[in-house]
């Protein structure tokens, strides 16, 4: 019988627990599912009053994974939530409130549509910074993206003023954290993502540039005028 020396099994045992580790370590940086609530109740008929522009379909909370959609933490540290995959789930998005003189040219007023809402945290930080965020109240000022299909058609709408100086970045809150009992230190694991603005008539609601995408050789986009924007978006982990 061939014998196994103990340096081998201690060697082995390392090699063992030093691969657990770094398996853990690379789990624990993978996507993250959460649940994710969009506020509203429905479009109002009258298009002057205020109201959320986008919201849910009416259908309960996002879970990630149910009915083809996607709602996590991403492994590079942004949050999305997206049902561009789903038969049964999609957003309203309500186009009925353009900004004066920007030329809008919408594809339609109001419709329910695939869609996903996206944070773009790293185009000012240079990584994602929304998974990572500690302490209760904490807020993070980010980029939006609103991304909708229709009819085979792809359009944007970007809350980026890095790339669209009229436009306004979201704000997202600190809501929940895993500690309550440190909630100045501790891991969040509950958003809020709103409008950081606050326009003149006193509505909080975001300027957003809408845009057409074309994919035809390099990824281009036409310019359909800026809409206001409300919206909430209240994410929870688990």
């Amino acid at each position: 019988m061939k014998r196994t020396s103990l340096v081998t099994l201690l060697a082995l045992g390392l090699s063992f627990v030093s691969s657990s580790g770094a398996l853990a370590q690379r789990t624990s940086k993978r996507n993250v599912p959460v649940t994710t609530t969009i506020e509203g109740s429905g479009a109002f008929t009258d298009p002057t009053v205020f109201n959320y522009r986008i919201q849910s379909d009416l259908l309960g909370p996002y879970h990630d994974g149910v009915d083809s959609v996607v709602s996590q933490l991403q492994e590079a540290g942004d949050y999305e939530v997206n049902t561009l995959a789903s038969t049964s789930r999609s957003m309203l998005v309500d186009l009925r409130d353009p900004v004066p003189n920007s030329n809008p040219s919408p594809p339609f007023s109001l419709a329910q549509v695939p869609a996903k809402v996206e944070t773009k945290s790293y185009i000012l930080y240079g990584s994602g910074k929304v998974r990572g965020m500690m302490g209760l109240n904490s807020t993070l000022i980010t980029p939006l993206l609103v991304r909708f299909d229709l009819n085979g058609i792809v359009y944007r709408l970007w809350m980026n003023s890095t790339n669209y100086p009229e436009t306004n970045y979201a704000l997202a809150t600190c809501t929940g954290v895993v500690d309550p009992n440190n909630p100045d230190t501790s891991q969040c694991n509950q958003w809020r993502i709103e409008p950081s603005v606050t326009q003149p008539d006193g509505q909080k609601k975001n300027i957003a540039r809408l845009v057409r995408v074309y994919t035809k050789g390099k990824i281009t986009e036409e310019n359909h005028g800026d809409f206001y924007v409300s919206f909430s978006v209240n994410v929870t982990n688990p």
